[in-house]
């Protein structure tokens, strides 16, 4: 009797290993295909920085908690959405800090009003700092320029100022320029702060000019 003969089965054990190794490899090494890198943006001015201009102190800036996140926030009504793709490279109000001192010295210097800061500091709450991509972004603040001797959390009511601006977004469902609105929006409030420290009359905010 003839023995049965023996089928190879290597090569077709072999072709269901790669075709399981091919599938495995392409679910745990993800080519990343289509996938959308994340982008940082901070603010940002052309304002100078030099040990020449007069220091103005922002002793609080605060925002409300919604903005207080890492994702770009745009503001619809009552309606908010954060974008996962498009993030702040430092908490805002650190940032808004910042740059209001920077472009309220250079606003200051300007003005040749240096001498009225030596006994003043400010506190700034942003209720509003944001918008749409398709539309225009809002900022809404109330500030307060108080003598530096002062308790931290006294806020006289006679200095406290509201303001309040719209500026358009320049390139709708753009994100950069959605931050630079908020840049122009942040340019409008730091000269209103100037104008109210070296004691002129502070103009009514307007729309800026597209950059």
């Amino acid at each position: 009797m003839n023995p049965k003969r023996k089928i190879p089965c290597l090569p077709f054990a072999a072709a269901v290993a790669a075709v399981a190794l091919s599938g495995c490899s392409f679910s745990l090494f993800p080519t990343g295909t289509g996938s959308t890198p994340t982008r940082h943006f901070v603010l940002s001015s052309e304002a100078p920085a030099s040990e020449n201009l007069p220091a103005v102190t922002f002793s609080r800036v605060t925002i409300p908690s919604y903005l207080d996140v890492p994702q770009i926030v745009q503001r619809d009504g009552n309606e908010i959405s954060r974008s996962e793709a498009n993030r702040w490279g430092e908490p805002l109000a650190r940032g808004a800090a910042r740059e209001l001192a920077l472009r309220c010295s250079a606003a200051m210097a300007e003005k040749g009003a240096a001498g009225t800061l030596s006994a003043q500091r400010v506190t700034v709450s942003l209720d509003r700092f944001d918008g749409t991509l398709d539309g225009n972004v809002e900022i809404s603040a109330v500030y307060a320029a108080l003598p530096k001797a002062a308790a931290p959390h006294a806020v006289p009511a006679a200095k406290n100022r509201l303001f309040h601006a719209s500026v358009p977004v320049a390139s709708p469902n753009d994100y950069a320029a959605y931050v630079r609105a908020l840049d122009d929006a942040l340019d409008l409030l730091a000269e209103d702060i100037a104008a109210t420290l070296s004691g002129a009359p502070a103009q009514d905010a307007a729309p800026a000019a597209a950059k």
